[in-house]
């Protein structure tokens, strides 16, 4: 069936609705629009608040990341000369002030901080000598091919959500920061706090083979809107001295678990003994890490008839239901992992003391959720101060 021009013009004419209105596509959003947008919210806040936003301010993360945000801008000409048409508050100032002193006026007003300087009837062993260096190290055997220098990052707006997130994650504990303790734990996508301020790691270049182990460059962004570029090595001896890493984001376990209605389910259940026998009395933290395929609660209902539970009542600490096979990998790894705390004494009547551990329950949660967010072979149990530990 074919419309003739009239019919199709009868059907135009008749779309009230506007259905046949070719849509408009929107112009494409530059990264100058992107750019005048968030320097319009610094303006909004100045306007709502009569001040600028105060970047040390970590209790509003909104005027944190303001306040970082307008310091980056303020850090950076090329931005300042964009959007010197918004600035209606005046934060990018004059120019430079005709009044400063330069090097020439210094000199011909003879400030006491110069005098005797550049003077030549001073006897040397009396005069500064600007020229001699003292107390410098030579240059290290092993210089870096490049020193790395921090810069405005021009697409932080690429990476400022994940700073607000973390923030956020670090404030709920979803989020935890831990000691830098190992080279092999910067990893591309990771956040680490550096002299008190987060740094994201971007970008993970080649790595080299190197005596002290694979080094390369690295793309480091920092919260403040700056970025540099060092190697692996120079940011792990930062974060030695002054540093930490922040942990991957843990869910909670009805999140993680969740689960369809066909897939068969299983329980990793930790619990307690009530067995009053002496040989137990020394362990303070003494539970059952198992699974099973049925009820927990069942589980330990008959404890006391059960060579697995030391012939004595038990009760649940926790119980973590989810997908049946991942239940048994969590067993498993929690048992190699807490291995040195495993109990080793011989009962009468046939106990098997193998799944038990004396270890807290918070610890065993702590490992639970590192095995979730896939950090466990990073840390370490140490039963001495009955903590993990990065390692």
């Amino acid at each position: 069936m074919s419309l003739t021009r009239e019919a199709l013009q009868a059907l135009i004419d008749d779309d009230e609705h506007g259905l046949l209105t070719p849509a408009v596509k929107p112009e494409p959003v530059t990264n100058a629009d992107i750019l005048a947008n968030r320097f319009e919210d610094i303006n909004t806040f100045i306007d709502e608040h009569a001040r600028n936003p105060d970047r040390a301010n970590r209790d509003d993360i909104g005027e944190f990341q303001l306040g970082h945000r307008l310091q980056a801008i303020l850090d950076n000409p090329e931005y300042r000369k964009a959007l010197e048409h918004l600035d209606r508050h005046g934060l990018f100032g004059s120019s430079p002030d005709e009044s400063a002193v330069s090097i020439d006026d210094l000199l011909a007003g003879h400030d006491p901080l110069l005098d005797g300087l550049l003077d030549e009837g001073v006897e040397q062993s009396d005069a500064v000598d600007i020229f001699t260096l003292k107390h410098v190290p030579p240059p290290s055997k092993e210089a870096p091919d490049k020193v790395a220098r921090g810069k405005p990052c021009k697409d932080f707006d690429q990476f400022e959500h994940l700073f607000v997130d973390c923030h956020a994650d670090l404030r709920s504990s979803r989020r935890q920061l831990k000691p830098f303790r190992n080279p092999s734990n910067i990893k591309q996508g990771f956040f680490y706090v550096q002299r008190g301020m987060l740094c994201y790691v971007a970008e993970i270049g080649e790595l080299v083979q190197k005596p002290k182990g694979a080094d390369g460059r690295i793309r480091a962004i920092y919260e403040n809107g700056t970025e540099n570029d060092p190697l692996l090595h120079s940011l792990a001896r930062a974060l030695y001295e002054d540093g930490k890493i922040v942990t991957e984001p843990i869910d909670t376990y009805t999140e993680t678990f969740a689960m369809p209605d066909h897939v068969a389910t299983g329980t990793v259940y930790i619990a307690r003994t009530h067995s009053t026998d002496t040989q137990l009395a020394q362990f303070e933290h003494l539970h059952k890490i198992g699974y099973t395929s049925g009820a927990a609660k069942d589980r330990v209902a008959n404890a006391e008839n059960e060579p697995t539970f030391l012939h004595a009542p038990a009760s649940l600490a926790l119980a973590l239901d989810m997908p049946a096979e991942y239940a048994k990998f969590i067993e498993t790894a929690l048992h190699q992992f807490f291995s040195e705390t495993r109990l080793d004494l011989w009962f009468e009547g046939g106990a098997e003391p193998r799944e038990w551990f004396n270890v807290p329950v918070d610890v065993i949660e702590q490992a639970v959720e590192l095995i979730q967010s896939g950090q466990l072979a990073n840390y370490r149990y140490n039963p001495s101060v009955g903590s993990i530990e990065l390692g």
